[in-house]
């Protein structure tokens, strides 16, 4: 279940913990299971396990819930979304993030001599921008490296946010010193979509990272949102 326009999000805990975790974002994407996710075939979720989760220093997703390294307090559980990534190459198994998804270089790691590269978006199954591009980044939540990277995004709306960077060389540096407060958007070189299933095709291969660890390279990959697949005390 995700949320909607003026409804509270969160509600009182269905029961205890069915495991503690300990970690990062990448940590957390590890305890979310997704049957159904085989080659080929859409995502689909099951009930969720309840996990107490204790986020380290460098977990983002827990920075945008407001959960610190102390741990939840356990009186309010949420349901969040994740997204499914699927590369090119048939034979590699569907990724999970709980955070974001980076191709190629993006918003912090943008810099002068990164080259930009053709890149075709679609977005739930439609045009969604064509050009050149340094990178793109798919975020479930909203902070990257601890910066306020897509202010927009929320873990529980059921949307992926997309934010294309298509800056030129002059305009980059720029744009990384306001990456802390969120007010390097809106940006004329910055395009931002959102959707729940992101098609992206790019000329030559581009390295593809989920929750701060690489996966792969590709030259496409198709990026799904699947609702409510996991559950957290707060």
């Amino acid at each position: 279940m995700t949320i909607e326009k003026g409804r509270l999000w969160g509600r009182e805990p269905s029961g205890p913990p069915d495991r503690h975790v300990t970690g990062n974002d990448a940590d957390l994407a590890r305890c979310v299971t997704i049957p159904g996710a085989e080659l080929g075939r859409p995502p689909r979720s099951v009930r969720p396990a309840l996990l107490n989760y204790r986020p380290t220093p460098d977990a983002d997703l827990a920075r945008a819930l407001g959960l610190g390294p102390a741990g939840p307090g356990g009186n309010t559980e949420v349901v969040l979304d994740v997204l499914v990534i699927q590369l090119d190459d048939p034979r590699v198994r569907p990724v999970v993030a709980v955070n974001a998804v980076e191709i190629g270089a993006v918003a912090d790691r943008a810099r002068r001599w990164s080259r930009r590269v053709p890149v075709t978006v679609s977005i739930d199954d439609r045009p969604g921008w064509s050009g050149q591009a340094t990178g793109l980044l798919v975020a479930n939540g909203q902070f990257l490296r601890g910066a306020d990277a897509v202010p927009r995004g929320h873990p529980g709306d059921g949307w992926a946010e997309v934010n294309v960077y298509a800056m030129g060389t002059g305009t980059r540096r720029a744009m990384r010193g306001r990456l802390a407060t969120g007010s390097h958007v809106p940006h004329p070189e910055i395009v931002e979509r959102r959707g729940r299933r992101i098609e992206i095709e790019t000329r030559r291969p581009v390295p593809v990272v989920a929750d701060g660890s690489r996966v792969g390279t590709a030259a496409g990959l198709v990026i799904q949102v699947l609702p409510g697949a996991l559950r957290l005390l707060l």
